[in-house]
């Protein structure tokens, strides 16, 4: 397990927010997956499967999807949880992080978004560091 996963699961669990933590595992190999077909198109290496590289950036596009839809609520849950706790430029950043207006989702997007969130929570002890 990477260890954004680990800490996709840990905002789960410290928000009490139903999701499941699979979904960033699943991510990780669907963008692993079309990042190899991608570079065998580029390095016109013959392709692994059959599957096509439209079914590849799908999945991706999925997988970040769905997690996305499991983070973000968390992360609201955390900030309304965790009010009196956090700063107001502490809550701003979160809250700006969450702002996906004219962003493609991504994993490298993802990814900040939950290390923004973990930096925060583990400065007032509430993530596991």
């Amino acid at each position: 397990m990477t260890d954004f996963a680990k800490s996709f699961e840990d905002l789960l669990t410290i928000n009490q927010v139903t999701g499941k933590g699979e979904n960033y595992k699943r991510l990780e190999e669907a963008e692993r997956l079309n990042n190899q077909e991608l570079q065998n198109i580029e390095n016109n290496q013959p392709k692994k499967s059959n599957i096509s590289i439209d079914k590849y950036a799908f999945s991706y596009g999925y997988f970040c999807q769905r997690v996305w839809d499991i983070l973000e609520p968390a992360i609201k849950v955390g900030i309304s949880n965790y009010r009196d706790v956090f700063s107001k430029s502490e809550i701003q950043e979160m809250e700006k992080s969450i702002n996906i207006e004219g962003i493609v989702l991504n994993k490298e997007f993802i990814d900040d978004v939950i290390a923004t969130t973990e930096k925060i929570y583990a400065k007032h002890n509430i993530y596991p560091a």
